[in-house]
């Protein structure tokens, strides 16, 4: 698991360097934006006094280590990752966070070493416009059509400046302060995955599986709650873990989708209450942004969240940029789902009615398996077609993905790979390991352990590389 404790310490470092640094980062965009209308953002509301200043004090201490880091590597050749961690008395992820983030601002750069193709990081010649390296707003990411619509851009806004829904971004140019916080955060504005990925693989109890990605187990697993059964699709294993998660008050609530009025339509759901855990069930393959209701949240201990792969993403970005958003400490569990491709509702129900001829309320279950999509009607009828039908009405940003396993997560869950009315977990961390296993101690699932090699794990990864390779770059 990567620990983003996001602390520094300067103590062995010459105290006029940590000064001149630290002068540098009062310089820094964001903090002077923030500081500038404190008050405005203080009477809004969203963010009280502590959080605020939580937030400054925290964008000052990584802007002086990044100003550090910088004034540091002039001096050097281009050096490789590894050498650079090796270099500097920063926590490795702090390290990581800086070299991307002063990466993406243009102060270094990525080159590759040609004798031995290794990743080498340099310095750029020094620029003096401060403009330039800033962020922009995420209505840059709209205006290129690859905004993934989580969400995250309106939890986090200070002036509540961003109205998203499943198909539009608007951004009130009355109420933004051109902080670029949503920028920083947003999953499409710049990659990342690369150097955490390093990190995984720094974590010598984590095994690798080529393009699943890093993980500590796999299982095929199914519930033993027999209320659950009546309602699921595929094992039941989401259901069980929120269950489990509640009952046994590990967390206060579980961020979702659920079924709103319109069955197929969904709504995102602060789930708090067993009783209402069945109109969370079964895949809902149209798309929400879910992490909108972060900011309701952000007042409970802990919280676990249970989302697509473009979400689970989101929330690593916003726990690594700019440093220590408050709305990140609670969040205790990241249950990823599989996922391929999303749609809208209205894309939704233009492909059932032009496929099927049937109404959406006929419809009781809907699931991919063996590379067709099957619905199963009230009736008790089933149909299928072909996913090359499915992939012509998906979202145009699912094209810029290539997590298909949701990587980021702690757990990640899906039907590809298991049998029918079984599920699919993959256990990225300690922390899903822990999890799935006080579940399955509590005898709430049974399991079997996926073995490399399995047909059906290389069925999992034969479709992640697909996803992989079909994806463009941002």
């Amino acid at each position: 698991m990567i620990d983003l404790n996001n602390e520094y310490d300067f103590n062995k470092i010459i105290p006029k360097k940590i000064i001149k640094a630290t002068y540098k980062a009062l310089n820094n965009y964001q903090y002077r934006t923030l500081f500038k209308y404190k008050d405005q953002i203080l009477n809004y509301g969203k963010y009280n006094k502590d959080e605020l200043n939580f937030i400054l004090d925290s964008i000052i201490e990584g802007e002086t280590a990044r100003k550090y880091l910088l004034e540091e590597l002039k001096s050097t050749e281009p050096l490789l990752l590894e050498e650079i961690l090796n270099k500097f008395n920063f926590s490795d992820e702090n390290i990581i966070r800086d070299l991307i983030f002063l990466t993406e601002q243009g102060f270094l750069e990525k080159i590759i070493d040609k004798s031995t193709g290794d990743q080498k990081y340099r310095v750029k010649e020094e620029r003096f416009s401060l403009q330039k390296n800033i962020f922009d707003t995420i209505s840059v990411v709209h205006e290129k059509n690859t905004c993934c619509h989580c969400g995250l851009c309106t939890s986090i806004c200070p002036l509540d400046g961003i109205d998203l829904t499943n198909d539009y971004v608007y951004i009130d140019g009355g109420k933004c302060i051109r902080c670029g916080l949503c920028y920083s955060v947003c999953p499409q504005s710049f990659t990342f995955k690369t150097e955490l990925d390093y990190l995984k693989k720094r974590n010598y109890d984590l095994k690798y599986y080529k393009n699943i990605g890093f993980y500590k187990n796999m299982y095929s697993a199914r519930t033993y709650i027999h209320k659950i059964r009546d309602y699921i699709q595929d094992g039941g294993v989401v259901s069980s873990l929120i269950y489990y998660m509640l009952k046994n008050q590990l967390v206060d609530a579980v961020i979702t989708i659920k079924h709103s009025i319109d069955f197929w339509k969904p709504e995102v759901a602060i789930i708090q209450d067993i009783k209402k855990l069945k109109n969370t069930a079964g895949t809902i393959y149209t798309h929400t942004p879910l992490l909108s209701v972060l900011k309701k949240t952000k007042n409970l201990k802990n919280v676990a969240i249970v989302a697509l792969p473009c979400k689970i993403k989101a929330l690593i970005k916003g726990s690594l940029f700019p440093v220590r958003l408050p709305f990140f400490n609670n969040i205790k569990y990241k249950i990823g789902l599989f996922c391929w491709e999303s749609l809208s509702y209205e894309k939704m129900l233009e492909f059932i009615h032009k496929n099927f001829d049937v109404d959406l309320d006929e419809i009781v279950n809907m699931n991919i398996k063996k590379g067709k999509f099957i619905i199963t009607l009230d009736s008790g009828d089933v149909f299928s077609i072909p996913l090359n039908e499915w992939y012509k009405y998906g979202y145009n940003f699912c094209n810029y993905c290539d997590d298909f396993t949701a990587e980021f997560a702690d757990l990640s869950i899906g039907g590809i790979g298991s049998q029918m009315g079984w599920s699919t977990v993959i256990t990225r961390n300690n922390n899903g390991e822990e999890l799935f296993n006080k579940v399955l101690d509590a005898e709430l699932i049974e399991s079997r352990e996926l073995k490399e090699g399995s047909s059906k794990l290389s069925l999992i990864e034969k479709i992640a590389e697909k996803k992989i390779k079909n994806s463009k770059s941002i």
